[in-house]
């Protein structure tokens, strides 16, 4: 039986101190039946004029407006901080009792019942700017302007601690498949640190792993995109097949 291609909807999600254009070239790598958005944390790109923000409850509320202009099925990813924004607007959806995505897909970050092993947000501005510099996360010229690198600072301050303090979560399985992407050299999270996850999905978990330190998206994008198109067509078709249940059988993708 043929079926009508559906429209989906890509919600990306940036990491600590990034902003939507961190995904532009997505859209071109994806299926052209998809639309790809990446929603601004506050204080960047089209949310310029906003002050930061520290507070989970009031990120996620603000995030969920968005989400209610969505009429087609969609799905989250989100790398870093990202992932973990995306998990809490999931988590948000299915204690509200409401739609939740197609597919979650976490990248580069542990699991939500894990503390953080580091506080990067307390750093004073000269160490701080020398651990965006070993992550290699801004342009070393960004930070040698002053009104820049205060800025700069602030945003990065902000974002990492949402993603050091984040509220530590029991398992609650949320009821949509769950993948989960990581690095082979990543020096913010390890491997046991990822586990964990897998108690986090109604869904049997499928990993997926790179080579690359932590910002490994740079050099994969084009794979990853592809895995993501075929985890979310598996998602799809799998539901067909079974209506009320099914699983995604977890996939190891080979670095």
């Amino acid at each position: 039986m043929t079926h009508a291609v559906k429209p989906i909807t890509l919600f990306c999600f940036h990491h600590a101190g990034g902003s939507g254009r961190y995904f532009r070239a997505w859209s071109q790598l994806l299926p052209a039946h998809w639309r790809v958005v990446c929603p601004d944390l506050p204080g960047r790109g089209d949310k310029l004029a906003m002050a930061g923000c520290r507070d989970w409850s009031e990120l996620t509320a603000q995030l969920l407006s968005e989400l209610d202009q969505c009429q087609t099925p969609f799905a989250f990813f989100g790398h870093s901080l990202g992932a973990r924004v995306a998990f809490e607007l999931a988590l948000a959806l299915q204690k509200s009792g409401q739609p939740l995505p197609l597919w979650l897909g976490v990248s580069a970050c542990r699991a939500p019942s894990l503390p953080s092993r580091t506080q990067v947000h307390t750093l004073a501005d000269e160490p701080l700017a020398e651990q965006l510099q070993r992550l290699q996360q801004f342009p070393a010229q960004r930070l040698t302007h002053p009104e820049v690198r205060q800025r700069l600072l602030a945003q990065v301050r902000d974002d990492f601690y949402l993603a050091e303090c984040a509220p530590l979560r029991k398992p609650s399985p949320l009821a949509c498949a769950l993948s989960v992407f990581s690095a082979t050299d990543d020096e913010i999270v390890n491997t046991t640190e990822l586990t964990p996850w897998q108690d986090f999905s109604h869904f049997s978990l499928c990993s997926h792993q790179y080579a690359g330190r932590h910002f490994y998206l740079e050099e994969h994008s084009a794979e990853v995109c592809a895995q993501i198109d075929h985890d979310i067509s598996a998602v799809i078709a799998q539901t067909r097949q079974r209506p009320n249940q099914g699983t995604l059988q977890g996939v190891n993708h080979g670095v």
